[in-house]
């Protein structure tokens, strides 16, 4: 995997480049959408959460500031995954032309969206990283722990990405089968709220949820000063690229395929 992807670098980086172009070609600001729709969410959050609600996310936060914010960094972690969640299935159908009528590196498509997903949630963690500046002060020195923690979780999604890219050309329903998933699993995860506020009869399930892990992570060493567990830490780093190494497999043989499908 990594032999062909460095080979085509250039070529992916280009890919990267025109998904992020082409999200907002035809728009008067164009790529100024990257920082003003962050930011417009960020504001919202900060006048619901902060003005209307007041609210704590749990007796150990300094204030509703910093629960917004809490909110925040939840939904860009969801939202770095949904899109690649609900991009993948299509992908392959969106660019017949690459499978029918050239010799192309197939496997680099969905490395542009993962990427191009990152981009946008990198913009998002910056504006996190601002507001919590400016409004409530300097992160914890855990803070700086962030990228190490989110890497297997970009692990995990790029191995999604490859699953869902493969099937989806072979069970072309499974569009229709990715959004009301993605609902799901939005609410079932621990992002609007802490876990120690689901029934204990529940939160098990809640914690089995994969999303779980990474949340907690990305909350207790910005907000909270926690440092990750690092036993666990190489468990999930383990496991996600075993499991991206699985979906990237897979995908390389179904590919043979996709043309007499296509």
């Amino acid at each position: 995997m990594q032999l062909s992807v460095w080979q085509h670098r250039a070529l992916l980086w280009d890919f990267v480049r025109r998904d992020l172009a082409t999200k907002f070609r035809g728009s008067a600001l164009g790529s100024v959408w990257m920082l003003v729709t962050p930011i417009l969410t960020l504001v919202v959050y900060f006048f619901v959460f902060s003005v209307v609600f007041k609210a704590r996310w749990s007796a150990g936060t300094a204030g509703s500031k910093e629960s917004a914010l809490i909110l925040f960094a939840g939904l860009i972690t969801y939202t770095f995954f949904s899109e690649c969640f609900l991009r993948a299935p299509v992908l392959m159908r969106e660019n017949p032309n690459f499978i029918k009528k050239v010799v192309f590196p197939l496997e680099i498509l969905p490395m542009a969206i993962t990427l191009s997903a990152l981009v946008n949630a990198a913009i998002g963690y910056g504006l996190l990283l601002l507001f919590h500046l400016v409004f409530v002060g300097l992160p914890p020195v855990s803070a700086l722990a962030l990228p190490v923690v989110l890497l297997p979780f970009w692990f995990a999604v790029l191995g999604v990405s490859y699953l869902l890219a493969s099937l989806g050309v072979y069970l072309p329903d499974i569009k229709l089968a990715v959004p009301p998933v993605a609902m799901a699993l939005m609410y079932l995860s621990p992002i609007f709220y802490p876990i120690d506020m689901v029934p204990d009869m529940l939160r098990s399930l809640v914690s089995w949820n994969p999303f779980t892990p990474i949340l907690e992570n990305v909350r207790h060493v910005f907000f909270f000063g926690t440092w990750p567990d690092w036993t666990g830490y190489l468990i999930q780093m383990a496991a996600s690229l075993v499991f991206l190494r699985v979906c990237y497999w897979f995908f390389i043989k179904s590919k043979k395929g996709f043309p007499d499908v296509l």
